[in-house]
């Protein structure tokens, strides 16, 4: 963060007065941008919110400021194109994990009742009920699906892939992949999943749903609570109605297409590329009664605009109630801050001054450094020799100089562009600073680390490990403990790789035998994990037969996985040129290029300035950071 805010704050006021270029820079090997606010920057601003709250404001002023022309209606009054959320039980489905091999579910308080198809063991629930203090997976392998308690398998015989874990709300929860929740029934569905694979949801009532939504701190004002239990109750409404198909619902299963089945058998995704949530975990913090006491004051309430063509700008009434952390002082349309097509008449640029005050918001600026070949990649040029700042947030356009094929040529860019390409913490750019100084600078995440480890205090990749977890990349080496400081060996490298493939919105191919005779001791997940990473050229074997899989992972190994992986999914390579590693010339010159491409890319700046430190292993704390930089780079949603 830069210390003299009052000076950065008076240049933007003063930029903002300006109808012509503001600032520009020559070429260099990087630009450095500033700016403010944290996210997308559509709709509600969640530091504003708190700020208008701590004024004195309402939430239903709060929303209407940040929702232009709406207002609020009871979600049961609204003839609605389904009425399933209100009259059909746990009707909402919450996409907890995609294309897994492996679940592992505990019962706490009481006994699960099961639910498989074709497992020889009659009508459900099965005869088998987890009991507290046992440890439960449910695997895919050869002919389907199959139940184990502590590694045995249960029942005469493998199922089908579609199952599904319930329980009784009032006395037992489930914890899932180290998560809690109290209410719904688990699903698990493989029908459509183009891998092979299966997704778990969460059916789930919709205020039992909100309970368990973390997207803004609880200690916070409580009429800023009300608002974001709106926003967030509207924002799943609104994705409900876009996907749920009323002639396809059955009894079992939602009713949604066969391309929503493919993506993740649900409605609404539990991280942050819908909104999070954590289910009973959200209900034990200190200061969780306050955010079960805004869902409770607001019980029903949906944000909605009734304005001219509202058919054409909402779900039935519902608004689309789009939310964020935090501006530069004001919103972005759904235009700029989407990249839409079309305005919606709600989602306008609107004052947002609050989130200004460096004392309440931490991200009220930041700067970032953007190495060149990050914007010659993404402009698909050979170069970029001068960059201009034409007006700054909101609607901050950047005109860019370059040369393609010999020829100059401009291209001009908005706010949503400028976010996605660059790598910014929000597309709020208010000023384009001189030859940068130092390292790259960064805005601190304000989001919520939620993960279950014990093992972190003080670990400087926390954040990194918590992404990771949240995007279903890692479980950790148990329930509660990530082991940051241990090695990772090759095969864990092609569980966390081929975790995050899908994720880049590519599907896997199918685990093919690549000949490896040593993988025997590997789980089913592990052995196809490595095959497939194979197919995908990704690694290979030390040789045809051998693929080392307790080897540990170099950190020039990790290198090439990772550069083979970005290039794989068409995101243009930098040129690989030197970076300043003096440690790296005895190593094959492509594995040098990976190397200087992985810094250009910004997913690691080595140990030091000039040592790279090829041949030290990878810890799993530092395979987090990798991971996340890349998923940031290349994934959906980042």
């Amino acid at each position: 963060m830069r210390s003299k805010r009052s000076a950065v704050l008076i240049f933007t006021v003063l930029t903002m007065l300006l109808p012509t270029a503001v600032a520009s820079a020559q070429a260099k090997d990087v630009y450095r941008f500033e700016g403010g606010g944290w996210g997308h920057g559509v709709g509600l601003s969640q530091y504003g919110a708190y700020g208008q709250a701590l004024e004195g404001r309402t939430y239903d002023e709060i929303l209407s400021h940040y929702y232009q022309g709406t207002g609020l209606a009871a979600h049961g009054t609204l003839a609605l194109r389904s009425d399933a959320l209100t009259t059909v039980p746990d009707a909402l489905w919450v996409g907890l994990d995609q294309n897994q091999t492996k679940v592992t579910f505990e019962a706490i308080g009481g006994a699960l009742d099961l639910c498989q198809v074709n497992d020889g063991t009659g009508p459900c629930p099965r005869p088998e009920h987890p009991q507290p203090g046992e440890v439960w997976t449910l695997e895919k392998v050869s002919g389907g699906c199959r139940f184990f308690l502590n590694g045995a398998a249960v029942g005469p015989q493998p199922g089908g892939c579609r199952a599904s874990i319930s329980w009784n709300e009032t006395t037992t929860r489930i914890k899932l992949n180290g998560r809690q929740y109290a209410y719904g029934t688990v699903k698990i569905r493989t029908s459509n999943v183009a891998s092979g694979n299966f997704h778990v949801s969460l059916a789930i009532d919709l205020e039992d749903y909100m309970r368990g939504i973390a997207e803004m701190p609880p200690h916070w004002a409580p009429e800023a609570l009300k608002a974001q239990a709106v926003a967030a109750r509207t924002f799943a409404v609104y994705r409900f109605l876009t996907y749920e198909r009323p002639l396809l619902r059955t009894e079992s299963d939602a009713g949604l297409a066969d391309s929503r089945k493919a993506t993740c058998w649900c409605h609404v995704r539990d991280w942050s590329i819908d909104q999070v949530y954590l289910g009973y975990s959200q209900e034990t913090g200190v200061d969780s009664p306050n955010w079960l006491g805004a869902v409770a004051a607001t019980t029903d309430e949906v944000v909605i605009y009734e304005g001219a063509d509202w058919a054409s700008f909402t779900r039935d009434k519902v608004a689309g109630a789009f939310y964020f952390s935090s501006s530069a002082g004001a919103t972005e349309s759904n235009v700029d801050g989407f990249g839409s097509s079309v305005q919606y008449p709600y989602l306008v640029s609107v004052d947002d001054h609050w989130s200004t005050n460096a004392g309440l918001n931490p991200n009220a600026y930041w700067e970032k450094d953007v190495p060149v070949a990050v914007l010659t990649s993404a402009l698909g040029w050979n170069s970029v020799t001068l960059v201009d700042l034409l007006n700054p947030a909101p609607g901050a356009r950047v005109e860019f100089t370059g040369v393609l094929n010999g020829s100059e040529v401009k291209a001009t860019k908005g706010p949503s562009w400028l976010q996605i390409n660059m790598g910014l913490p929000s597309p709020h750019v208010t000023g384009l600073v001189g030859d940068p100084t130092g390292p790259p600078q960064t805005a601190e995440d304000p989001t919520v680390i939620v993960h279950p480890f014990t093992d972190l205090k003080d670990n400087p990749h926390e954040r990194a490990i918590d992404t990771i977890w949240q995007a279903g990349i890692t479980t950790g080496c148990t329930v509660d403990q990530y082991c940051p400081t241990v090695p990772v060996e090759r095969w864990q490298m092609a569980l966390f790789l081929t975790r995050l493939w899908p994720l880049t919105g590519y599907d896997l191919l199918g685990a093919v035998d690549q000949g490896f005779t040593d993988l025997g001791g590997l789980s089913n997940e592990a052995r196809a994990a490595v095959n497939q990473l194979v197919a995908l050229n990704i690694t290979k074997g030390f040789s045809d037969t051998e693929f080392a899989p307790y080897s540990d992972v170099s950190r020039w190994q990790m290198a090439l996985f990772l550069t083979r992986l970005v290039n794989s999914t068409g995101f243009p390579p930098p040129d690989g040129t030197a970076q300043g590693f003096t440690d790296i010339g005895d190593l094959p010159e492509s594995t040098q290029i990976a190397i200087n491409q992985l810094k250009q890319l910004g997913i690691t700046t080595g140990t030091t300035a000039t040592t790279f430190t090829p041949n030290a292993p990878v810890r799993r704390d530092e395979m987090a950071s990798f991971l996340s930089r890349t998923l940031d780079l290349v994934g959906l949603g980042a």
